[in-house]
Parts: structure tokens; C-alpha cells; sequence
């Protein structure tokens, strides 16, 4: 999603082109979301994501996401998320990682939670249209309930895998999977199918599982989001 010339893509395509830098890539994106599970929500969203390769096989991806909405009963909904990963991958394809993430969310079970994990990678398929990375290790889970505001603190262990399939010259489908055992055990996987209209402008319809396995009173375990994007990439 690089190829427009660099004149074209209007006024926002520009001044991103000139805060970027060489080394850094990602997209910037805004659409709606539908949420069903413990809320009937649609959320307006803005997410932007940006990853930089370094020397010596070190790489940062990192990403940001904003939800912004009000439903029927007044709930107003102003939430986000941060996620940040550091890697080293060596020349075998096996490597490390540390990482991890803040996530705000004002009707889930837990109003905040957080998490730290380090660990190894395997980069089980580097192909010209195929990219799987495998990764497991282990770290520390906060969260803090949204009813009682009592705070929890657990070691886990973390299972993940990113995977990357290029479909055609214009369409890519993704997915991320992140799983906790132990503690507060929880499983969130990312589904994205990212379509380009011309240059570096595209639509990504996106769908988003979270399932607690600690149940609670009053809250569904699993929260469904699908959400559909205008996404302008930049590398």
C-alpha cells in the first residue's frame, strides 16, 4: 500500500509523509465498531500502529486504539487501548520478546487491566505471501474490577501467534492470537481483512473475540467486535 506518488492522498496522506520517518511503518485508521456481549454498543474508533525494524534483528511494533460512543441508556463509552513489543529475532528464526499493554474499558468486567510478558519467538514461515510468528512466555497480569474496585495481580504464562497471508496484490487477511493461563486466564484473537481502494488508501473490516474465563455475575464472558475502517498505510 506504497506505491501513490508522493503528491497524491490530499492533505492528511501529506502530513503524514512528513512526520514519518524512513525506518518507521504503519497505518493511521478511523470507522465504527459494533460491539455485542456485555454492551449493544457502536463505537466510533481511531487507531494508529507503527513498527520499525533496527539492526541486528531487533524490531518494535507498537499500537494505539481509541473508542468513542454513548448507547441507548446514556452509557457513555471512552476507552483505549496501548500496546507496545519489542523483538530479536536471529538468523535460525528463533528469538525473544518483551512487551505489554494498558487497556482502559469502562463496561467489561475489569475497568482497567495491564499485563508484562517476556519470552521466546519462532518464526515458523517467512514466505512471499505467508509470515507466521510463533511466541510463548510468561509474566505478570493487572486488572482492576469495574464494580468493586478491587485490584488483582497474577503471574501467567503467554501463548501467542501472529500470522500474515497476502491474498492478492490489492487484499491481505491477518490475525493475532494472545492467550494468559493462570491467573485471570483470558484469550483475545484479532481477525483483519484489509482490501486497498488506490495508493496507500484502504478498507480493513476487522472482528475482535475477548473471553474472560473468570465468570461474573451480571457480565457475559465474551465481548464479539467487528469494525469496518478507512486506513491510509505508510512505509
Amino acid at each position: 500500500m506504497s506505491e501513490a506518488p508522493d503528491g497524491s492522498g490530499g492533505w492528511l496522506a501529506g502530513s503524514i509523509r512528513r512526520l514519518a520517518d524512513d525506518s518507521w511503518a504503519g497505518h493511521v485508521r478511523a470507522g465504527i465498531q459494533l460491539e455485542r456481549g456485555n454492551s449493544e454498543l457502536t463505537d466510533f474508533t481511531f487507531a494508529f500502529e507503527l513498527d520499525r525494524e533496527l539492526e541486528h534483528g531487533w524490531r518494535i511494533d507498537s499500537q494505539f486504539e481509541y473508542f468513542l460512543s454513548e448507547s441507548t441508556t446514556r452509557t457513555t463509552r471512552d476507552n483505549w487501548l496501548v500496546e507496545l513489543r519489542a523483538t530479536r529475532e536471529l538468523d535460525s528464526g528463533i528469538g525473544y520478546y518483551g512487551g505489554g499493554s494498558y487497556e482502559r474499558d469502562l463496561i467489561g468486567i475489569y475497568e482497567r487491566s495491564a499485563f508484562v510478558t517476556a519470552g521466546g519467538i519462532w518464526h515458523a514461515v517467512d514466505g512471499p505471501k505467508s509470515n507466521w510468528v510463533l511466541r510463548a512466555g510468561a509474566g505478570q497480569r493487572f486488572r482492576e474490577d469495574r464494580l468493586t474496585a478491587e485490584t488483582l495481580t497474577d503471574w501467567v504464562a503467554e501463548g501467542g501467534s501472529s500470522f500474515h497471508y497476502r491474498i492478492s496484490d490489492t487484499a491481505s487477511f491477518a490475525s493475532e492470537t494472545t492467550a494468559f493461563a493462570g491467573g485471570g486466564s483470558r484469550i483475545d484473537q484479532r481477525f483483519t481483512l484489509t482490501n486497498r481502494l488506490f495508493g496507500d488508501w484502504a478498507v480493513q473490516t476487522g472482528l475482535r473475540i475477548e473471553h474472560e474465563f473468570e465468570e461474573r455475575a451480571g457480565f457475559d464472558p465474551t465481548d464479539v467486535r467487528l469494525d469496518v475502517s478507512l486506513l491510509y498505510a505508510f512505509d
